[in-house]
């Protein structure tokens, strides 16, 4: 590929690698100070870390492939954060506070579940716009 790189892909890809290391070391906490896994998706959570690594230094090195695992990391995102809504809603709602447990605290993982999923749409809203340049030759 001859033409120069794009700013603004360098920044995502920066952002979308952070996260994934981000995600790695929440569950990592999470294990170690023994918090209960109990209906926690572990696996898609690590799946999604993974991809989130591979979509940072794929959309970095301008692969093709970083189009589609950027996409699927986005789905995952949503899919977790919108679920991870739902349980502090839950909670606000039935039992008038946050009752789950978490290594960076209740409200900060909320704020984290808007913020992820605010990012996640952009992400795919960005990715659409910039198809052409991320998967030409």
């Amino acid at each position: 590929m001859n033409q120069s790189k794009p700013t603004s892909i360098i920044v995502f890809s920066i952002i979308i690698f952070l996260l994934g290391l981000m995600m790695f070391g929440y569950w990592t906490k999470y294990i170690i100070d023994g918090m209960p896994l109990k209906s926690i998706p572990i696996a898609s959570e690590g799946i999604a870390a993974i991809l989130a690594l591979i979509t940072g230094v794929g959309l970095f090195q301008m692969r093709k492939w970083s189009f589609a695992t950027g996409i699927l990391v986005s789905g995952f995102w949503m899919y977790g954060c919108i679920g991870g809504i739902n349980l502090v809603l839950y909670d606000l709602l039935v039992h008038k506070q946050l009752n789950y447990q978490s290594p960076i605290g209740a409200w900060t993982d909320a704020i984290l579940f808007i913020v992820i999923t605010a990012l996640a749409t952009i992400l795919v809203i960005y990715l659409w716009r910039m198809r052409k340049t991320i998967l030409s030759d």
